[in-house]
């Protein structure tokens, strides 16, 4: 066989025959034998043709041998080495002559290690490229690195490969030496001497290394050095002072904490944000679902990942938090479990992932195994702390981490010196969110604690400091978004969980419930409110006083009003939470109740109900010390008053809020009334405007709104500009393509976060608008019979065809005064569609008086050129000149929008037919 060849270098790869190895960018190939004695024989005489006969005979010397060994070996080797940058492959077939080694550098001559004493890799190193690099940069200017991370991470497989990548580099060799199996540290030193074959003379064998090891330019790996970690770094440090060209690379779960220690800790691979519904191909973008499908099509040769089971693997690769070991283990069980079957299954993580490598260490056997191992060279006092933590379900900050694993406040120091050992041994993980550190137990950690915990009598103890921690955490929040940063939904659901459980505490659970309510509204979550409110207020075994009732009826209410509109419940639950606080004398609960209530009438349509509650509130509000509540007033008014018709009184109340804009901004929702005021204010303020004709403003002031909404992160408030101002105003200037775009972000923010009112507003606008420009037929039952008052009135201002009777009805009634003159011109349209023209003009004609004596400016242009077209058609061209000009003359900006571009036109068209003496005709549909 070809072994006492010299070493050489063709493209990226090293060829070491006499140690029988192949590096490629200086990490190790995995090539089996016969391939390599066929390489090593080309490499010998690059360029040359060597034959079939004549390699068969130096790589199976005295064997007869089949030439499809040959062939078969050669396609092996040529898969591995992959091909040249400009295509070619490295061995050539030459058909009738043999094989050759084709490249265009002559081979480079290398000097290889003396001792080169490293683990080859047997499987490929999937997403540590630059782990690797990293390492292999710092050991370029350091001397002692160690490598840190949890168990099963990948210490060892990036030490290994950042080892190989520069072993050319040490002449007196590279040294693995695995500590795991050491179990004492005095021992540690005696491990290397047996590697490195130095003899062990006295009971003291660090002098005798320092003497081997003085002037050697060698690279020692000490793997695994967690439980002896305190020894490992006393011999580094004195093993480095000595060595001049003595470097070090060390694995551990903790930091050596040694002189001159520079530190590279790994994180888990790479996993999608997101379960959510990738394909393979996105999916394999990812390294902990690449590593996984690697190690499965190794179990199974027909495995290839594809879009039906992408979900799954992804499922899986979350689950074990991306840790290599973890992800392998998951792969290996394909043999007795399908994808799908697994996927279900690893919510049992220990009894699932039981078979490894029997050639593995026995603490990487099976995820218990490593987190056995982890586990057993903690404290008592340290397991305690690790196991109390794990009944915080997500990332928590370190005051959490204070308060839950303290027994008393007595324990401050202790658990914080703890603490800070847990995160540097790698089992509690660092993450940063902006400037604010946080924490996290990985979840294969987090099931292993919590079953340490249950086993023990601290369990109910952790979960009620816990809760206790988040309640406080609602309390001092009050409703304050930025507040809510010290907690999470997931803590607040498993706090509540423990509260209404058997072993809980439900007065823990009621407080949480009331104060946690705003939470909820701040994500949107307003089902999830309402379902666990109304569980509580609907459980015959509870029994409230009656501050408590009036505070959880208050919740309810609110979580109603988002999640399923206005309606007789809603209305119960405000009035309930009323009535007891009349009662009880709470000045700042009734205030709630009243706004809560007309809201709830606003929603339902019931303008001068609200216009009432209005009053009362205002009435109420000067008995409190908040100066927010007169602000809230005038702002109630001025939307109460815009939509029953009063357009000039409620600009009054507009303005009167504007004048206090500290105020404004210094009530976003932190006093519980649903909306960011701002956001609120601007609503309200570009509707006024659009309807006096200004608006570029209008449009101008809606956008401000919206984006007010999506820079807080506030659910309810965006969908609120959307539905009531942002959108509408995109539809009444013509900017279709901006209405479709912003009503569709309606529908995903309320079917995200199940506000069903708003979804169905958000849907029935969408379905309007695809109808008006002649599609979506499918979706015209949401149109057909509008349900909420919001939508009976809005419809029929985007086009006739939207006209209903109950829209009708309340325009006779004067419910809608808003938008009267609207409906009136909608009857006209539909009437004029039907030739119907005195019909017609008698509802222009009253369209156009109603909205001039109320300055409703853009009314009074559609009804102006809606009559113009109409008189226009009856050749009555001057009085349709007339009118139009009359109606379009106050308007100052907006002149690129579609009501005033129409009318433009419509003017062109009357001045060309007065020329000619003809009408204007046929007429165009109105929209």
């Amino acid at each position: 066989m070809p072994s006492s060849g010299a070493n050489c270098s063709f493209g990226p790869f090293q060829l070491f025959p006499a140690e029988r190895t192949l590096l490629r960018d200086g990490s190790p190939v995995r090539i089996g034998g016969r391939a390599f004695d066929i390489l090593a024989a080309l490499a010998q005489r690059p360029g040359e043709i060597l034959s079939k006969a004549e390699l068969t005979r130096l790589v199976w010397p005295d064997i007869f041998v089949d030439e499809g060994n040959l062939r078969v070996n050669i396609a092996a080797l040529q898969k591995v080495l992959g091909r040249t940058q400009d295509g070619r492959r490295y061995i050539a077939n030459v058909p009738g002559r043999g094989y050759s080694l084709v490249f265009h550098a002559e081979p480079v001559r290398l000097e290889a290690p003396t001792n080169l004493r490293l683990p080859i890799p047997l499987a490929s190193i999937i997403g540590r490229d630059a782990d690797v690099e990293r390492a292999t940069s710092l050991l370029g200017q350091h001397r002692l690195v160690t490598i840190a991370g949890p168990g099963g991470i990948g210490k060892t497989t990036v030490a290994v490969a950042a080892a190989w990548r520069i072993a050319t580099e040490f002449q007196d060799g590279v040294y693995f030496i695995s500590l795991a199996s050491v179990a004492s540290a005095s021992l540690v030193p005696s491990a290397l001497a047996t590697v490195l074959r130095v003899p062990v003379l006295t009971e003291e064998p660090t002098e005798m290394l320092i003497e081997h090891l003085r002037t050697k330019r060698a690279l020692i790996l000490l793997d695994g050095c967690e439980h002896v970690v305190a020894a490992t770094a006393t011999l580094a440090e004195a093993l480095l002072k000595s060595a001049a060209f003595l470097r070090i690379l060390a694995t551990s779960r903790e930091p050596l904490r040694a002189e001159g220690e520079r530190l590279s800790r790994l994180a888990p691979l790479e996993i999608p944000g997101k379960v959510g519904e990738l394909g393979a191909r996105e999916a394999l973008r990812f390294s902990a679902v690449e590593l996984f499908a690697d190690r499965a099509a190794a179990v199974l040769d027909d495995f290839e990942l594809h879009d039906g089971i992408a979900h799954d693997v992804v499922t899986i690769c979350r689950r074990l938090d991306g840790i290599p070991l973890a992800i392998e283990l998951a792969a290996a069980r394909l043999d007795l479990f399908s994808v799908q079957a697994l996927a279900k299954e690893i919510s049992n993580l220990f009894e699932v992932l039981t078979v490894g490598r029997r050639t593995a260490l026995p603490h990487h056997q099976t995820l218990r195994a490593a987190l056995d191992w982890s586990y057993a060279f903690l404290s008592p006092e340290e397991q305690n702390v690790l196991s109390r933590l794990a009944v915080i379900p997500s990332l928590f900050g370190f005051k959490a981490a204070l308060a839950i694993a303290s027994a008393d406040e007595k324990d401050g120091p202790t658990v914080t010196m703890l603490f800070s050992s847990l995160v540097a041994k790698s089992l509690i993980s660092v993450t940063g969110q902006g400037l604010v550190t946080r924490y996290c137990l990985l979840d294969t950690m987090r099931a292993y604690a919590l079953e340490k915990l249950a086993s023990s009598d601290e369990r109910q103890e952790a979960a009620r400091r816990h809760a206790l921690y988040v309640l406080g955490v609602m309390e001092i929040a009050a409703g304050d978004h930025a507040g809510y940063e010290n907690a999470t939904l997931d803590d607040l659901r498993a706090a509540l969980d423990w509260a209404f459980s058997e072993c809980g505490d439900v007065a823990i659970g009621r407080r949480l419930l009331i104060s946690g309510s705003p939470f909820w509204y701040s994500y949107g979550l307003m089902e999830e409110c309402r379902s666990r409110v109304q569980g509580v207020l609907d459980d015959p075994t509870q029994r409230f006083s009656e501050r408590l009732e009036m505070e959880l009826q208050s919740a309810l209410g609110h979580a109603l009003v988002h999640s399923r509109g206005p309606s007789n419940q809603t209305e119960q639950a405000f009035s309930r939470a009323l009535e007891l606080a009349e009662t009880l004398g709470e000045v700042e609960m009734e205030l709630r109740a009243l706004w809560n209530l007309w809201f709830d009438r606003m929603s339902a349509g019931e303008y001068p109900i609200s216009i009432r509650i209005g009053e009362r509130f205002g009435r109420l509000s000067s008995s409190s010390d908040n100066a927010a509540y007169p602000t809230l007033h005038h702002r109630m008014m001025a939307l109460a008053l815009h939509f029953h018709g009063d357009q000039d009184e409620a600009l009054q109340h507009v303005e009167a809020v504007l004048t206090r804009p500290n105020v404004i901004r210094g009530t976003a929702r932190d006093i519980g009334f649903h909306f960011d005021q701002r956001v609120a204010v601007r609503v309200v303020h570009s509707r006024l405007l659009w309807i006096q004709g200004k608006v570029d403003q209008a449009r101008s002031l809606a956008s401000e709104a919206v984006r007010i909404g999506s820079d807080e992160g506030h659910v309810i408030s965006i969908c609120y500009a959307i539905s009531v101002a942002h959108g509408p105003i995109a539809v009444w200037t013509g900017d279709f393509v901006e209405a479709r775009r912003t009503f569709s972000l309606l529908v995903e923010y309320a079917s995200k976060n199940s506000l069903d009112y708003w979804l169905k507003l958000g849907r029935c606008i969408e379905a309007a608008i695809e109808l008006n420009e002649g599609r979506g037929s499918a979706t015209a039952g949401f149109v057909s019979a509008p349900s909420l008052a919001h939508q009976i009135d809005l419809l029929p201002t985007f086009s006739w065809r939207f006209l209903n009777a109950r829209a009708i009805e309340r325009a006779q009634r004067g419910d809608n005064g808003w938008c009267i003159a609207e409906i009136f011109r909608a009857q006209g349209d539909a009437a004029f569609q039907n030739d119907e023209l005195g019909a017609a003009e008698a509802q222009y004609v009253r369209a156009l008086a109603h909205a001039q004596e109320r300055g409703e400016l853009s009314w009074a242009l559609r009804a102006g050129i809606s009559l113009g077209r109409l008189y226009g058609s009856q050749g009555r061209i001057k009085e349709a000149i007339s009118q139009v000009a009359a109606v379009r003359q106050p308007f100052t900006e907006g002149f690129e929008t579609a009501d005033l571009q129409e009318s433009a036109k419509l003017l062109d068209q009357l001045s060309e037919a007065r020329l000619k003496g003809l009408p204007v005709g046929p007429a165009p549909l109105p929209s």
